[in-house]
């Protein structure tokens, strides 16, 4: 490995100022491996490109070199970009993992504390039947909470609105055409 700003390594020729021991071995066994190039960005190596030896003979001079170096590093960049919003799309789904579980929590909590309750009472009350007929209502509510939440559990598709429907938008547009026809540019 090279410190701070790497350069191009010609694998063609002498690793002099090389750890030898610190590269991969598979880099080795690529036959006919050139040039290594590093796509590096902010200092942080992030790859790089073997490119194989030219088919018609070559010999890179300095420009090669920095138009070389130029190319891993858009690369690299574009790469970091890609590592980048990679990352926040993680988060994202995560983020809203975490609102989802949340909602879940606080609605089994709820249905727990009713039910707990209901349990609590049930000796005392037990031979009250407005307080029969209340325990079997808040029953019934859990378990339709509960079969909703396992529902969208179960469900292929995320939590969508049933309430989406096709629309031809043919005539829809002629009419909006049609309402601004004294405007300028005519639609």
């Amino acid at each position: 490995y090279l410190s701070g700003d790497m350069a191009l390594v010609d694998l063609s020729g002498p690793l002099d100022g090389l750890d030898v021991d610190k590269i991969p071995k598979w880099l080795f066994e690529i036959k006919k491996a050139w040039l290594l190039i590093p796509l590096q960005t902010h200092e942080k190596l992030l790859g790089f490109v073997v490119l194989k030896e030219p088919r018609a003979e070559y010999e890179l001079i300095w420009e090669d070199h920095e138009l070389l170096k130029a190319v891993g590093q858009q690369a690299a960049s574009y790469l970091a970009q890609m590592i980048a919003s990679d990352e926040l799309s993680e988060a994202k789904q995560f983020s809203a993992f975490s609102q989802v579980s949340a909602f879940v929590v606080h609605d089994l909590k709820t249905l727990n504390s009713q039910l707990s309750l209901m349990v609590r009472n049930a000796e005392k009350h037990k031979n009250n039947p407005s307080f029969v007929e209340d325990m079997i209502t808040t029953t019934e509510h859990a378990v339709n909470k509960m079969s909703i939440l396992l529902g969208h559990f179960r469900s292929e598709e995320p939590l969508a609105s049933s309430d989406s429907e096709q629309l031809n938008l043919v005539p829809l547009l002629r009419e909006i055409v049609e309402g601004h026809r004294k405007l300028r540019p005519l639609p």
